[in-house]
């Protein structure tokens, strides 16, 4: 999958447990738990979404009236599956038409976003929100969000058609290293924007991580686009978080961790983590971690210490409680950790989420 990311991360423990007991409840016990350990659950989950996969050349059918003297109907052809994450793929696929018996395949390619676990009907309500904000942000003309062309239902799986984008901020990072500090401001503030006009539909986002940054293709490459609505609900609305990844879990705000009421406080500090992690890869201490109770109480403890970041003479711009752990060894860049601009974000951005209640 040339969009998936390449490096492994390590799920936290109880992943796969988790997902599959929201993703598939009739899997359950009595006891309402799956009871299986830990890589029996992995290798369960692989094989279910192992079955979903549709592959290079498949067809998916959207409008076809069956004549043979006079045919017309509109399909997609799979290209390829570029990427996969914790619900949903993402396969890149053409668009053929067939009207009075000719067949025109349009020299432009589209993303389809599909689920990857069959009889789930948790992907079936994080679908259908998405695409019924998609549609509204349609509608209201916003610039930071993909646009829905289609919708259906391939081998009982639900699917939406959107415009192409390039990759999320994760993989290119891993692809071109470190931003410079003038590029990572610039996604801050274009992520601020499409956080901002959200916030004004009275949506909170509640994903807000690297993976759901994404640049646009082509011509719009310098565009920057908020993707991946499935957690996304009315400001004060409590629904049911998505069970988080190693991709997720870092930058989870303190609401998302005690499962609290969505908040636009909550957005805006995801936010700073990403930007933060964007300025000074590693800086975050919890950014390793994988332990969700662990993760919350160093998210906390940033919070009460205040000013928690510090100029650390090996690391640079790091969290005062993980200087025991720098190592001349670390492989990022040091001109990085000479920079000036982490305290400053710091300085600026604390005191605003600390208010905003």
């Amino acid at each position: 999958m040339p969009g998936a990311i390449t490096k492994a991360r390590r799920h936290p423990p109880w992943y796969n447990v988790r997902i599959l007991e929201e993703e598939r409840p009739d899997l359950l016990g009595p006891d309402g738990k799956l009871n299986l350990e830990k890589e029996d659950a992995a290798l369960m989950d692989l094989f279910i979404r192992d079955k979903s996969d549709l592959h290079t050349g498949d067809l998916i059918i959207t409008d076809d009236n069956l004549d043979e003297e006079d045919r017309h109907f509109n399909r997609y052809e799979v290209q390829l599956k570029y990427n996969e994450g914790r619900y949903t793929a993402l396969y890149l696929i053409s668009k053929q038409v067939c009207a009075n018996n000719e067949l025109e395949e349009k020299n432009v390619l589209y993303a389809m976003k599909t689920s990857i676990r069959p009889n789930s009907a948790n992907i079936v309500l994080r679908m259908k929100r998405e695409l019924r904000i998609l549609n509204e942000l349609k509608k209201a003309k916003c610039p930071y969000s993909p646009i829905p062309l289609d919708s259906g239902r391939v081998a009982d799986l639900p699917f939406i058609v959107m415009n192409l984008l390039d990759r999320n901020l994760e993989k290119l990072r891993e692809q071109t290293g470190s931003f410079k500090p003038a590029t990572v401001f610039y996604i801050a503030m274009e992520t601020m924007a499409a956080l901002a006009f959200l916030h004004s539909h009275k949506y909170i986002h509640r994903d807000v991580k690297l993976t759901n940054i994404c640049i646009g293709a082509n011509q719009a490459i310098a565009r920057i686009y908020l993707i991946d609505y499935g957690d996304t609900v009315k400001s004060g609305k409590k629904i049911r978080y998505g069970t988080p990844d190693a991709f997720t879990l870092p930058f989870w705000s303190l609401d998302a961790h005690k499962r609290g009421a969505a908040r636009q406080r909550g957005d805006a500090e995801s936010w700073f983590y990403m930007v933060a992690e964007l300025l000074a890869p590693g800086c975050l201490p919890w950014y390793r971690m994988n332990a969700e109770a662990d993760v919350y109480a160093a998210k906390q403890r940033l919070w009460s210490e205040g000013t928690a970041f510090t100029m650390c003479a090996v690391c640079g711009p790091s969290y005062s409680m993980s200087c025991e752990k720098c190592s001349p060894t670390r492989s990022y860049p040091p001109h990085y950790y000479r920079s000036p601009y982490s305290p400053k974000l710091v300085s600026l951005v604390f005191p605003s989420i600390n208010q905003s209640e």
